[in-house]
Parts: C-alpha cells; sequence; structure tokens
C-alpha cells in the first residue's frame, strides 16, 4: 500500500487501489478511454449523509433481436464515508453517443444499486459516463418504516431521453 501513488481527478486525490480492476469489460466495451463515476448517498427526509451505504457498479448488456436478453456483470463494489459519499471510480467511457459505433442489436450500460441498512434499496440505470467527465450522481434513501420489510418498496433512476 505505501507504493501506491494517487492521481488527481478534478481536485480530489483518488488512491489506485479505489478504482475497479476491469478483466474483460474493456475489451466488451471497447472504448480506450475513461470518465469518473461520483456517488453521493443521502437520507431522504433530513438530507444528511448515510455513511457505510454499499453500492455496486454494475456493466448491464441488453440484447436480442427485441431486446429481450439481458446481463448484468459486477464491477466493483465501494462503500460511503461519513459525508456519504462513495471514492470516486475510474470508468471506461460509455455512453450514448458511442452506442451508435456499436452494433445495434445490443446496448450496453452502466447501473447502480445502492443498499443501506434501515432503508429502502435505490438503482440507477443508464449512468453516461464520458471521457474526462466527473458524471455525479445524489441518491436519496428513504428510512424504512415500521411494520415494512425492505422488499416491499425500492427506488429506481432512469437517464431522461432527450
Amino acid at each position: 500500500m505505501k507504493n501506491i501513488n494517487p492521481y488527481l481527478v478534478r481536485n480530489m486525490i483518488v488512491k489506485k487501489v479505489d478504482t475497479p480492476e476491469y478483466g474483460g469489460i474493456l475489451d466488451v466495451i471497447g472504448s480506450d478511454k475513461f470518465g469518473y463515476l461520483r456517488i453521493g448517498v443521502f437520507h431522504d427526509d433530513i438530507n444528511e449523509p448515510v455513511e457505510n451505504a454499499e453500492v455496486l457498479i454494475y456493466l448491464v448488456t441488453i440484447s436480442g433481436i427485441y431486446q429481450e436478453k439481458g446481463e448484468g456483470i459486477l464491477i466493483t463494489t465501494v462503500t460511503t464515508g461519513a459525508d456519504g459519499y462513495a471514492p470516486v471510480l475510474r470508468l471506461p467511457a460509455l455512453n450514448k453517443l458511442q452506442q451508435s459505433d456499436i452494433d445495434s442489436d445490443v446496448y450496453r450500460m452502466y447501473m447502480a444499486a445502492v443498499y443501506a441498512e434501515g432503508f429502502f434499496s435505490a438503482y440507477a440505470f443508464d449512468i453516461q459516463i464520458y471521457p474526462d467527465v466527473t458524471t455525479s450522481y445524489r441518491i436519496n434513501l428513504r428510512l424504512i418504516s415500521e411494520g415494512e420489510t425492505p422488499f416491499t418498496n425500492y427506488e429506481f433512476i432512469i437517464e431522461p431521453k432527450i
């Protein structure tokens, strides 16, 4: 750990250990450019940070003639700190502008799943990562009330179509 050099990401220092190992997803995405993802998790009612929320980042591939098949590959898991923010992640660029370059029967996107004890889960779909740009998400989690279970409700965020 002593020999790991930090690098600068938009005025934030991120240690290399905080970035995922990509394995085969670089070949799947076909991008040699990288962008950044910053996710903050907050309590919906009182607007305070949620510490120790688990953030899972997936690469989702939807394919088939009718887009009837899907597969998700877990890229990395990070945990939020006392400020509610997970470490900034460096990810291969993947966005709607690139999709025209790829096979029309296949659509790839990033997805984030957020879990925290005592809160309903939240999911963000179609996260856009552009080269040398930091994409930021603020995820507000709703507290589980008495009589509810973590499985009775969840929230999801989808990138709007413009």
